[in-house]
């Protein structure tokens, strides 16, 4: 199943460090300069975040349901809600060239092929500036890594309820497959449970590298880890920065 958008900001808001996407991009956006896009915006954590830095945005949603929670919380904000788009990152229709194009949260994930991964770099190249630059994180399996599980308590908003709950996530990492397999389950104090699985596609430095380098993207800056050290065999995310060539 799909998390309903008020599950999903609950979840987000649930995990360590919670915050450090919308600090890490507009960090990157206020260096790059606008305007940004950021492609898979959900409900509009980070993209919010841009906005409220003065930062010109606009955010790229697949899913409908989350693409109005996206709007619903711009407006609130005092943002046009026009700036999120319902569309499919690999080929939305560009109204206008930017400078950045961001992709929080292993959104290249969500692409199961090579040649998906390629089409969105070719695609990409096409909504940026001359010089434009793309800046993604990507979950990385390692072959000693541990699976991973966690658990914290949350205040959910169901309907016209705020519903405290505990909310657990689970991993599982199969470098055979290239997958990262994720429960997430939310147990709420009235007794009822809500749960969802769901596998992410983990793509490795090579596959990445020559997946943008075939589309004419280089490095901007040294790629780092989630330590901000050059990634080694049990890096969890690498974090990259790149520049379209001339």
């Amino acid at each position: 199943m799909s998390w309903t958008p008020e599950l999903f900001d609950a979840a987000h808001a649930a995990r360590p460090f919670a915050d450090f996407e919308p600090v890490l991009y507009t960090a990157v956006a206020r260096a790059v300069g606008g305007p940004v896009v950021e492609l898979g915006c959900g409900t509009a954590r980070v993209l919010a975040a841009l906005l409220a830095a003065g930062v010109d945005a606009d955010g790229i949603e697949r899913d409908a349901a989350m693409a109005d929670a996206a709007r619903e919380k711009l407006v609130a904000a005092g943002f046009a809600g026009e700036r999120v788009v319902t569309a499919d990152m690999l080929d939305v229709r560009w109204c206008r060239r930017y400078r950045l194009a961001i992709l929080p949260s292993n959104t290249v994930g969500s692409l199961e092929t090579h040649d998906e991964l390629s089409r969105l770099f070719d695609h990409i190249k096409r909504g940026l500036q001359p010089g434009g630059e793309v800046a993604l994180d990507a979950t990385q399996l390692s072959f000693d890594a541990a699976d991973a599980a966690f658990e914290a308590r949350v205040v959910v908003s169901r309907g016209d309820k705020m519903l405290d709950a505990v909310y657990r996530q689970s991993s599982r990492h199969d470098a055979s497959s290239n997958g990262e397999y994720i429960t997430e389950r939310f147990e709420f104090d009235d007794g009822t449970v809500v749960e969802a699985h769901h596998r992410q596609r983990s793509w490795s430095q090579a596959e990445l590298e020559a997946a943008f380098g075939s589309r004419g993207f280089r490095y901007a800056v040294a790629l780092v880890d989630e330590s901000g050290k050059p990634p080694s065999v049990t890096s969890r995310l690498l974090f990259m920065r790149l520049i379209q060539e001339d």
